[in-house]
Order: structure tokens, then sequence, then C-alpha cells
């Protein structure tokens, strides 16, 4: 739900546009008010206007470059009562990498109610060079381990209230477009966020039913919060659901996978970065290497079966189905 500017809430709002006033660069006015917006702040323009101009000159250590359009306001180096990230080098660079893995993930729309964090992160401390600065902004990268894909466009007003409904513990009433173009309307109490590749679901339950669904954040249309206690079922596990259910690729089923190889670089590959604490990996007789795992049957296992077969010798590759899962449904 939007949170407006009455009574206590000019004060949060006063802070929170402090906060996000950036110390290593300039921002201008809209740049700052689409960030308060992302963040779920609801404020009238002139009003903020009439914000920034009163933090200028009440000298709260915000200077505004008005040497140009559009004016750029910037938090002084020397108000350190404001500073309250104080991050190491380690939690710049994880921060760093964090940035950059959430670029493609997430679109801008959601990841730029954040810029105000990584912007701490981008700073390599006082006193140095610009050159050493963008040499700190340029050792880090991330390498996808698949085909790169954009994130779908999540409106910010439906991630603003999907967020809060689920904060808050409220009901939600959805209008979303299922994924063979039908519209429906339906109120359900949030349960979990969860992130597939590029894609964020809702996982949720009907209100009345005890149906369990989730829903592609993209395909809502409008989500408006219910002045009503949201129902969390007793035994509902976020982390239970999300391995019993598929997520756009998954089939539900479980399979033991049996892959027989000759690649000793694939046995130390796998051996470093299992697929789960269920696989195992011994050398055969033959010299040859066996790998067994219980693990969910998918499109995504399919293809990465495919894309090592070659280069990582596999000789024989083998499903055996040993479990068959209840699946909630997906729209």
């Amino acid at each position: 739900m939007a949170r407006t500017t009455t009574g206590a809430g000019e004060v949060r709002l006063l802070l929170e546009i402090l906060k996000r006033i950036p110390s290593d660069r300039k921002i201008s006015s809209t740049e700052l008010l689409t960030v308060l917006e992302n963040s779920g702040f609801t404020v009238n323009k002139r009003t903020f206007q009439r914000y920034l101009k009163e933090l200028v000159e009440a000298d709260c250590g915000i200077m505004c470059d008005s040497s140009s359009k559009p004016f750029g306001y910037r938090r002084t180096k020397t108000v350190t009562s404001l500073e309250t990230l104080r991050l190491d080098n380690n939690a710049k660079l994880l921060l760093n990498l964090a940035k950059e893995q959430l670029k493609y993930q997430l679109p801008p729309e959601v990841s730029n109610s954040l810029d105000y964090l990584f912007s701490e992160s981008d700073d390599p401390g006082r006193g140095s060079e610009d050159k050493l600065r963008q040499k700190w902004l340029d050792k880090v990268a991330v390498v996808s381990g698949s085909i790169p894909m954009m994130p779908p466009k999540i409106l910010t007003r439906i991630f603003n209230e999907v967020a809060a409904g689920l904060f808050e513990g409220k009901q939600l009433d959805i209008s979303y477009t299922t994924s063979d173009g039908k519209d429906k309307q339906v109120r359900v109490s949030p349960l979990g966020l969860v992130q597939q590749e590029v894609r964020l679901y809702l996982v949720c339950e009907y209100v009345g039913s005890g149906e369990l669904r989730h829903f592609a954040l993209h395909r809502m249309k409008d989500v408006r919060i219910v002045d009503m206690q949201a129902e969390y079922p007793k035994k509902f596990n976020l982390k239970s659901y999300v391995k019993n259910n598929h997520f756009n690729y998954g089939s539900g089923s479980k399979v033991q996978l049996r892959i027989e190889f000759t690649n000793l670089i694939t046995a130390v590959n796998m051996k470093e970065t299992p697929f789960n604490p269920t696989q195992k990996i011994v050398q055969l007789d033959n010299r040859n290497f066996e790998l067994t795992v219980e693990i969910e049957d998918s499109i995504l296992l399919n293809g990465w079966i495919e894309s090592w077969r070659e280069s990582g010798g596999f000789v024989k590759v083998e499903k055996n189905e040993i479990i068959e899962n209840t699946k909630a449904g997906q729209s």
C-alpha cells in the first residue's frame, strides 16, 4: 500500500530523501523522486521540490549544484552523521557482485530502489583518484551459466503492493493474465516470493479454498492490498513448496540419475560443485567415472546433459523415477 506524507510520515520521508542522496555523485530531483517512488513512497512533485529546498537551506549537509540544468544534489563528505553505511573492502566487493548479478535477474524498475545502497559500494574510499575508482568498478563481473535473457517488465506499483502484502501479512486482490491469455481476478493470502532465473513468482493461497498457487509478477495487471489478515497454512514451508513444485521447467517428478563418463576434469568439476548432497561420484573398474544423484527431472536437466555429453565424455545416461509429487498450480 502506498505510503503518504501525513504526520510522522513527513519526518520519515525527509530521512529517506537524505539517505538516498549519494555522496560520490550528483543526482537530479527527477532521479531522486523516481528512486523514492520505486521504494513505495508517494509524494507530490511540488512538495518534494520544497523538501529538497528546505534540506539545502537547513544546512543538513546537502549541496545543490545550480550551475546547469537539471540541478544536481549531493551529500557532502563532511556529514559523518548521515554516513551510516561503513563498508569495508570485502563488503564493497560483495555488494558490487550482487549489483552485477541483479542486473541480469531483476528488471531495473525493481533493482533501482537499491541504488542508494549500491552507490556506497561504488566508492573506493575517501581521497581516491578517479582512475583508481574506475579500476575498482572494473574488477567485478558475473558470467551466466546459461543463455542470458532480459528480465520481463514488472510494474513498480505491482512489486510494491506484493512486497507490502507479504511484509504486513495482508490479503491481496490480484488481476492477472494467464500464460494462455485469459484475464482473471483472485483474492489470495501471499506466502512468499520466489525467483526463477529472470522471473519472479508470488506463492500464495486462494482465500476460501486453501489451494496453493504461484503467479508470475510480470503477468499481474493490478494488485490491491485488502485490509484483512492473510491466512498462513500451519504446515506450509516455502522451501518445501519450491522443492516439490515446478517453476516453468520441471516435471515435478524426482529421478535417480546415473551418468557414466570418461572425462577427469568433469569429475573434478562435479565434485567441487555437486547438484545436491545426494550426489556421489566413484571410479569404476574400467577407469570411467560414475555419477549418481537424486534430482528433479526437467527440461533444464536434459539441456545440461546434452550440453555436456560430448565434452564430458558421457558414455551412458540413465534416469529412473523414484517419486511422484503432488503439484500445485502455476499461472
